[in-house]
């Protein structure tokens, strides 16, 4: 039996993850350097990941900006925040600060996730420049 008519009657895409991760719990969602990563896991970490989103004050319609490369916390932060009802804008790791500062300003945006293995002094910069953002 496909998924088709089911999978659309879904909806929002946070009834499409709930759909999706129970569907294919024990199925491998994605493989990243020779380890599995199975939906069970995404829906765990993504439903952890939304409970931390709300201890730190983020409430549906808040922005959040990331700053990180293509990996799998990635997927699952951007995951996680859109099934909390925020929404995400990834920032260009090339750009500049002020470039970036001026973007999670204007967009009104409550907290910013940093990649800190990629962008080491980045946490540092955004606390410092955006001191009323998570």
């Amino acid at each position: 039996m496909g998924l088709g008519p089911a999978l659309y009657q879904c909806g929002t895409f946070s009834a499409v993850f709930d759909f999706t991760t129970r569907m294919h719990a024990n199925r491998v969602f994605l493989r990243y350097r020779d380890c599995d990563i199975l939906y069970s896991d995404l829906r765990r970490e993504a439903a952890a990941l939304g409970e931390a989103f709300a201890a730190h004050g983020l409430r549906r319609g808040d922005g959040v900006a990331f700053l990180s490369s293509n990996t799998p916390e990635t997927l699952i932060s951007r995951d996680a925040a859109v099934c909390r009802g925020l929404y995400y804008v990834a920032l260009n790791g090339l750009s500049a600060l002020a470039d970036q500062i001026a973007l999670i300003k204007d967009l009104s945006l409550k907290a910013v996730i940093v990649d800190d293995r990629e962008y080491p002094r980045a946490l540092t910069e955004f606390a410092e420049a955006l001191p009323d953002h998570r």
